[in-house]
């Protein structure tokens, strides 16, 4: 699993209110999440844009689960650059 408190230089890192735990970790940004996957190292991203889906799909992104307004798409982490501006993830304060 990839411990996001690896990103935290670069990325503002959050608790998401399920614990200290990493996988309750998350990267918020302005039209989604990044978030730990599964057990392999792999990461997600929660995307709350229909514009930011079309673009992390153009990357090559796999789209896992569609909702009415959100979807969830899977990545690796050296992706997590072109993720994070894509939903213009927030900065450490």
């Amino acid at each position: 699993m990839t411990d996001l408190r690896a990103f935290a230089n670069r990325y503002r890192v959050r608790d998401d209110g399920t614990g200290d735990a990493p996988w309750s970790l998350e990267i918020p940004g302005e039209y989604g999440a990044i978030y730990p996957h599964g057990r392999n190292g792999s990461l997600a991203v929660l995307v709350q844009s229909p514009v930011a889906l079309r673009k992390l799909v153009t990357l090559g992104l796999k789209v896992v689960q569609r909702g009415d307004l959100e979807a969830v798409c899977v990545f690796n982490p050296g992706q997590i650059k072109d993720v994070a501006a894509i939903i213009q993830a927030q900065r450490p304060a």
